[in-house]
């Protein structure tokens, strides 16, 4: 079974291929010491507006490429989002 690679935010051809998720909610998070893919994630944010998805970022603060804001008893933050 092959392995399926992770999206690359500075990918062209993997930023072009965001347009496929027309017309679907997309929810993100990133923590805001990860620069990489918190300036990726704005980036795909504003490019999925651009194509008319309902689209939410939320960057989190003290969070680096782990996001401990998000596990463990705090991943009802994320399905309070969904609700």
């Amino acid at each position: 079974m092959a392995r399926q690679r992770q999206f690359d935010p500075e990918d062209p051809k993997d930023f072009a291929q965001l347009a496929l998720l027309k017309d679907m909610s997309v929810a993100m998070y990133v923590g805001d010491g990860d620069g990489y893919w918190r300036d990726g994630m704005i980036k795909a944010r504003d490019r999925l507006a651009e194509v008319g998805n309902e689209t939410y970022l939320k960057i989190l603060p003290l969070n680096s490429h782990f996001l401990p804001d998000l596990t463990g008893e705090n991943t009802r933050r994320l399905f309070d989002h969904l609700e």
